[in-house]
């Protein structure tokens, strides 16, 4: 007797069986256009609303528009959309230093929009994209 403890189709979100890890799942579906578009403008209306000390509001935005982006990429096929440029960088982030070079990012740029600390934004985002000087080998084998 076996427990079956997601569905294929999980939140409306059609993670059945392919060749990727829920993480690739989650990275080739967020490298959509859709889903894109929508993370920065939900990015652009934290950035306000943390520039002027509402976190509350600032967290809702991001929430509101990844969710959104979510749902109009459920049925997305994802063999298809990481076989594609925007699929392969997503898939670039799922390398470990890339992947921690990115978290650790935020956390002086959303205190540098927090306390209007113009060097923390900068030093947030050098660290972010100093992370995607990794992972390059799944885009394609000749960058490793």
């Amino acid at each position: 007797m076996s427990i079956k403890i997601m569905d294929e189709n999980f939140a409306g979100i059609n993670i059945g069986e392919s060749g990727y890890s829920l993480m690739e799942k989650f990275l080739v579906r967020r490298f959509h256009p859709r889903k894109i578009i929508l993370d920065l403008i939900g990015f652009v209306w934290a950035v306000y609303f943390l520039w002027l000390k509402q976190w509350q509001s600032s967290l809702l935005c991001v929430l509101t528009f990844s969710l959104l982006g979510l749902y109009f990429t459920r049925n997305v096929n994802l063999e298809e959309m990481g076989d594609t440029t925007l699929g392969k960088l997503g898939l670039l982030h799922t390398h470990p230093m890339n992947f921690a070079l990115n978290i650790l990012g935020l956390f002086p740029l959303a205190v540098g929009i927090w306390r209007h600390f113009p060097e923390y934004i900068i030093i947030g985002f050098s660290i972010v994209l100093l992370g995607h000087f990794f992972g390059w080998s799944k885009f394609n084998r000749n960058y490793k």
